[in-house]
């Protein structure tokens, strides 16, 4: 019982969180992108306590800040968990066309695309690197997916590529420790990680 009690607890705190304005108004142009965490309190009174909580950081984003709601900088932890490999494989242009067909709107098995990099190698230019960065918890980077498909999209054109190197890998986990600022008593304070461009 005390499992499906923190199963419809959470699943309420995260209806709570899609009605709640998370769009940061920043206008700082080396920003690569911002995360938000909402911090809710259970209790009647006002209080700070210890939050962690694990963050999917974009590919290829530097140092990053966590900021209050005033844009103020909020000390931290971090121990990273990294990216593990979730697809390694090599296969011919039909078996890759098919693979492509099941891929859709940035959707991957119930993972969604964060980023895509190509290559085309061999010393005949005969195959073609395609790397995946996905995610189990973000909405799909769309101009990351739109570009990575025209670029598949010319690849599956070309009759001299006839395999691929396929590889897909989640985007690197972090898990960020910190002390909240004072949180209204049933109330929430959100907050931003703010990754800056490396």
């Amino acid at each position: 019982m005390e499992q499906i009690g923190e199963k419809i607890a959470e699943q309420s705190l995260e209806s709570l969180t899609w009605n709640i304005d998370t769009l940061s108004h920043s206008t700082d142009l080396n920003v690569f992108g911002e995360i938000p965490l909402v911090v809710f309190n259970p209790t009647q009174a006002a209080r700070r306590d210890l939050v962690s909580v694990a963050v999917e950081l974009p590919p290829g984003s530097g140092e990053f800040e966590l900021l209050d709601e005033q844009g103020n900088s909020l000390p931290y932890q971090t121990s990273g968990l990294g990216s593990r490999e979730l697809i390694s494989m090599v296969m011919g242009s039909s078996e890759f066309r098919r693979m492509s067909a099941m891929v859709s709107d940035g959707r991957i098995a119930g993972l969604t695309v964060q980023d895509f990099e190509t290559t085309r190698y061999a010393r005949d230019g005969s195959q073609a690197s395609i790397e995946i960065y996905l995610s189990e918890k973000t909405e799909p980077n769309l101009a990351a997916w739109e570009r990575g498909s025209q670029v598949v999209a010319s690849y599956l054109a070309d009759p001299t590529i006839t395999s691929y190197a396929v590889r897909g890998q989640s985007v690197a986990l972090t898990n960020l420790t910190f002390v909240t600022p004072p949180v209204p008593g049933l109330g929430y304070k959100t907050l931003w990680v703010r990754c800056n461009r490396p």
